[in-house]
């Protein structure tokens, strides 16, 4: 499973990655 999504990102996987890299860059801007 974890090798399909690799290949095959879900959209909703793909926006939570997404966001978690905002906030990231956002705290480290901070």
């Amino acid at each position: 499973m974890a090798r399909r999504t690799r290949r095959n990102p879900s959209p909703g996987f793909k926006a939570q990655v997404a966001l978690a890299a905002l906030k990231s860059d956002k705290t480290l801007a901070e």
